[in-house]
């Protein structure tokens, strides 16, 4: 039996040749002399073979001619094990849209990049002069505490919130002011 690895560059792991041309003793066997054969290799086997465990899931067509020939069927191949770590690699990669400095923006302005904000630029124009108004009050609790009312503005374009106090017309509060 010989197991083999293809080698990748820069993985940290050893790889290559697992194992060399000899007979491989079944692990676990109460005999032990007892080495791998035809019987041990079939489609989906799980071999444990000096510490790892393989699982075999396909075999070229001579083997499956020279299993035909000894008087034994192998199943249909199976699909490969999806690697995690490969699938990470080869995912396409996420985009996070993160916020640019305001001076980098500024800078590459300068520079005649065109603006990377498009979408708040286009929030901002589609909602200009928008605004959510609310009716509000304070309770003043104080001593000689009053209910003072408050409309209470939110400018869709730019999102900021503005408070102003309303008084009633002719009101001895708007005199003073």
């Amino acid at each position: 039996m010989h197991i083999a690895e293809p080698k990748v560059e820069n993985s940290g792991i050893p790889q290559g040749v697992f194992v060399k041309r000899h007979r491989v003793p079944i692990d676990g066997a109460a005999n032990k002399n007892a080495c791998i054969g035809l019987n041990e290799l079939y489609i989906g086997a799980e071999l444990k073979i000096y510490g790892r465990v393989f699982r075999l899931v396909d075999a070229d067509p001579a083997t499956r001619y020279f299993y035909e020939e000894q008087g034994h069927t192998l199943a249909a191949k199976e699909d490969y094990p999806l690697d995690p770590f490969v699938l990470k690699q080869t995912a396409k990669p996420k985009v996070f849209n993160k916020q640019m400095h305001p001076m980098k923006l500024f800078m590459e302005a300068l520079k005649g990049k065109p603006m990377s904000q498009i979408e708040s630029t286009t929030k901002f124009l589609k909602n200009d002069g928008k605004v959510l108004r609310f009716y509000c009050t304070w309770d003043d609790s104080n001593i000689f505490g009053e209910k003072r009312p408050y409309v209470c503005i939110r400018r869709s374009s730019s999102g900021g919130v503005v408070l102003l106090h309303s008084l009633p017309a002719l009101s001895p509060d708007s005199m003073l002011y």
